[in-house]
């Protein structure tokens, strides 16, 4: 009595483990990508209430920009927050560099997902309300798809009194890769 498969058994069980991977990989990449969405939501909105908390704490200004990229910690110059994003003691002002100011915090983005948003810096004043905000203004930063921004997962807001509130998820995320 024989015991194994043949050629042909195992090169017809690889041909359709690899239809199901094909057919799979696209839900993989979005569910990469909302895990992704999650997290950056998250640990954007828990910088910002970080950043705030210790303005309040300390009676100092706090401030928040996007990260230009550069190896020591340096704003960037528009509202371009691919690169993440740095708070420090201190006032926001656009190409400064932050690296002789007190670092509180600096961070990457992840691959898939990004942050797109008109706000390139904004500070926080001792008593916590945001100071690049007017007074009906809320500044907003929409966590989407990098190869498509279109793909909107997430949304973080925060209005002129510091508060950070994040919108409802959306689950359509298949067309990031």
């Amino acid at each position: 009595m024989n015991r194994g498969f043949t050629l042909i058994e195992m090169m017809v069980v690889l041909a359709i483990a690899a239809i199901l991977l094909a057919v799979g990989m696209p839900y993989l990449q979005g569910f990469v990508a909302k895990g992704q969405a999650r997290s950056l939501s998250a640990e954007l909105s828990r910088s910002i209430m970080m950043a705030r908390a210790q303005a309040v704490e300390t009676g100092q200004t706090v401030s928040i920009c996007s990260h230009s990229g550069a190896s020591s910690p340096a704003c960037g110059t528009a509202a371009d927050w691919s690169n993440g994003w740095i708070a420090w003691y201190g006032m926001a002002s656009a190409g400064a560099q932050v690296a002789s100011q007190r670092v509180l915090l600096v961070t990457r983005q992840p691959a898939l997902v990004g942050i797109s948003t008109s706000v390139g810096d904004f500070s926080f004043a001792p008593t916590g309300l945001v100071s690049r905000a007017t007074a009906s203004s809320t500044l907003v930063f929409t966590i989407a798809c990098r190869a498509n921004a279109a793909i909107a997962f997430r949304t973080v807001e925060v209005g002129r009194n510091g508060r950070v509130t994040l919108a409802p998820e959306k689950d359509d995320v298949s067309g990031c890769s």
